[in-house]
């Protein structure tokens, strides 16, 4: 399902070898890590997500 998530609750994923450094903007497609629960009773922790849209400060 999509959901929307403020900028401060994404980073990107770990680069890869063969990304230069210093790459770390958003854009629609780049693979991102998302800071969620999948339940209200489970601790938070990094979820894997794609950007599919971008507006103001939410991805």
């Amino acid at each position: 399902p999509l959901s929307r998530f403020p900028f401060s609750s994404v980073r990107r994923s770990p680069p890869s070898r063969h990304e230069p450094p210093g790459t770390h903007s958003f854009s629609i497609g780049v693979k991102v890590e998302v800071l969620n629960t999948a339940r209200d009773s489970e601790a938070f922790g990094w979820w894997p997500a794609r950007v599919k849209e971008i507006r103001s400060n939410v991805a």
